[in-house]
């Protein structure tokens, strides 16, 4: 199960007389390449922020989610080359490797960082560069079909051993995400502390579902509902981000009752 897939647009499939119109099939084209363009812009300026962040407080849980957001950028933009000026081999492999193996696990990584102590959290990281190493070997030895042009990446034919690896980074990194964002936000509210991180976290838990509910819909059937899942879904995660860093406002120190303000009189003369 791929989180965070970016499909191809429906309206490349046949239909019943064996293939669309080219004209209706540029048009479908040309409303839905908005969605991961835009999304890739949003993930950018979601990494821009974190590095930012990064060097002015440098801490292992924003760097992580500097490079996370920056393979969502990369992904979404392969999405948004391959359907306009067409899939390559290469393109696909990129894709494969960016959007539908490891960015999950970037992000839960991320989270990690927040609920774990550092010391434990690295070898974490060590373990998912890895992966990360062991998944591009194996898309870059695995074959494309011929009909890669109108596919995209779902023309690679993954074996076992890559399907595998990918339902497992993303499935137990959705668990990590969505679960640790959850747990925070509870936490916080129970506390009554960090009102603008418990709303942040959720926003980021939420817009993570989001995502993946535009992928249930891809293999339902409705390929076309993806690309607006995964925009907003993005754009929830960064407001999610924006709104956990803005400090708390101070709470208003209570006066015993009866107590009235000192006035200064400034003396004469």
């Amino acid at each position: 199960w791929s989180v965070l897939t970016f499909t191809i647009d429906a309206t490349w499939q046949p239909d019943c007389t064996g293939m669309q119109s080219v004209s209706g099939r540029s048009r479908g084209m040309s409303i839905m390449v908005i969605f991961p363009a835009t999304a890739a812009l949003v993930a950018f300026a979601c990494s821009i922020v974190l590095l930012r962040d990064y060097i002015t407080r440098p801490r292992p849980d924003k760097i992580t989610w500097t490079i996370a957001f920056a393979i969502f950028g990369a992904a979404a933009l392969a999405e948004f080359i391959g359907s306009v000026f067409g899939w390559t081999p290469l393109l696909a492999r990129a894709y494969y490797v960016a959007g539908a193996t490891v960015v999950v696990g970037y992000l839960a990584l991320g989270e990690l960082y927040l609920l774990l102590p550092k010391k434990h959290v690295d070898k974490i990281a060590a373990l998912m560069v890895g992966l990360t190493a062991l998944g591009i070997s194996l898309i870059w030895n695995t074959p494309v079909g011929t009909n890669v042009t109108s596919d995209g990446w779902h023309a690679l034919e993954a074996g076992s051993g890559l399907t595998a690896l990918t339902i497992g980074i993303n499935s137990v990194g959705t668990v990590i995400l969505v679960g640790g964002c959850i747990y925070s936000a509870a936490r916080f509210r129970k506390l009554g502390i960090m009102r603008n991180r418990m709303i942040g976290l959720t926003l980021i838990a939420v817009g993570t579902l989001v995502v993946a509910s535009g992928g249930t819909l891809t293999r339902l059937g409705n390929a076309e509902y993806f690309y607006i899942a995964m925009t907003a879904g993005v754009s929830m995660i960064f407001a999610g981000y924006l709104r956990a860093r803005k400090p708390d406002a101070r709470p208003a120190i209570a006066r015993p009752a009866g107590e009235r303000d000192e006035v200064t009189v400034p003396a004469s003369g």
